[in-house]
């Protein structure tokens, strides 16, 4: 997925309560989605986290074609 596309998951999933960062190639630049859960942490806040990523990719995803 392209850097742009990226940074729309990283706002979507931030405006959205779930705090994720990026990564390879500076703050601007990175193409990685980066995770630093707490060493505690239940399922239902690991299940929300990834419905809300779900959510943001599938969104981006569909922008894909519209470069």
């Amino acid at each position: 997925m392209p850097a742009d596309r990226i940074k729309g998951v990283v706002d979507y999933a931030r405006r959205n309560g779930v705090i994720v960062g990026r990564s390879g190639g500076g703050r601007h630049l990175g193409s990685t989605i980066v995770l630093s859960p707490p060493l505690v942490i239940t399922r239902g806040e690991i299940d929300r986290v990834v419905a809300v990523l779900d959510k943001a990719i599938a969104e981006m995803g569909g922008q894909l074609g519209a470069s």
